[in-house]
């Protein structure tokens, strides 16, 4: 093979690998999704088909990339759920015993799944491509989500915050993280103004204040163009703080700290 085609080889599985990294990213969600049902009812077959159908292709897929892991845990939740459909019926529902084992399986999948992408992100980020859970939420440090297309301008102020001994979850776009927030509720949240590709910063704020799960969470916006309407609107949705790009990655750090400080001694006095 000669020097081009190897690039060219490499690039492409870099890109087949991005994409696979993408894909355990998205089942971590698919596997919270799954886990919901238990707060209206108890799993159908369906549901466990469902299940299988989404480990046994971990099984298939896992060693192709360098994660045996991955693999293995699908080779074992895969046969679990195999044994389980066979003793259910169409239509039946998946008795108390079963249903708790059947969790353990998903909840090991989703965890070796999140490990893989987090180890990935810290071998190369642009294998994450900004969209995968960087660090979980603890409650020992104050805990940070930056949403922002730019993977520089996101990167910089992680790196910014981490330094500080905060823990960062960086978003490339609303939807990420959006569920980021229903899954791990962040001491606050960092909001480029300009997201591309769907929702913009503006209605992923008014998303967040019209949730009253997330209604006390600060946000802040970031934003590249300023125009006095548009922090007037940010603020009558709900933003905490309107701050102008390029960032100034120290005093945004401190501006962090000193919003989180308040919001810890708001809540200690009640």
């Amino acid at each position: 093979m000669d020097d081009v085609k190897r690039q060219e080889f490499v690039k492409a599985f870099f890109q087949l690998k991005q994409a696979y990294i993408r894909r355990l990213a998205n089942t971590v969600r698919i596997i919270d999704n799954i886990l919901e049902l238990e707060k209206t009812r108890m799993p159908k077959r369906e549901d466990v088909m469902r299940a299988q159908a989404l480990v046994h292709g971990l099984a298939g897929s896992g060693t192709t990339f360098g994660f045996p892991q991955i693999t293995e845990i699908g080779h074992q939740a895969d046969y679990f759920f195999e044994m389980l459909l066979r003793e259910m019926r169409e239509g039946a529902v998946i008795d108390a015993d079963n249903y708790k084992t059947m969790q353990s399986w998903l909840r090991k999948t989703q965890n070796i799944c999140y490990l893989t992408c987090h180890e990935s992100h810290l071998e190369n980020p642009a294998l994450a491509n900004g969209n995968i859970y960087i660090t979980p939420g603890t409650r020992e440090h104050a805990h940070i989500l930056v949403v922002d297309d730019d993977p520089e301008v996101a990167g910089a102020i992680a790196q910014a915050l981490q330094a500080r001994g905060m823990t960062t979850q960086i978003s490339s776009n609303a939807e990420d993280g959006l569920h980021y927030l229903a899954r791990v509720q962040p001491d606050l949240v960092l909001l480029d103004l300009a997201l591309q590709g769907g929702i913009d910063g503006l209605e992923t704020l008014q998303q967040i204040k019209q949730n009253s799960e997330f209604v006390d969470i600060p946000v802040v916006m970031l934003v590249t163009r300023y125009t006095e309407d548009d922090e007037k609107f940010a603020r009558q949705a709900g933003a905490l703080d309107y701050i102008r790009k390029p960032v100034d990655v120290t005093k945004l750090s401190d501006q962090v700290l000193g919003i989180v400080k308040k919001q810890y001694d708001k809540a200690q006095s009640i």
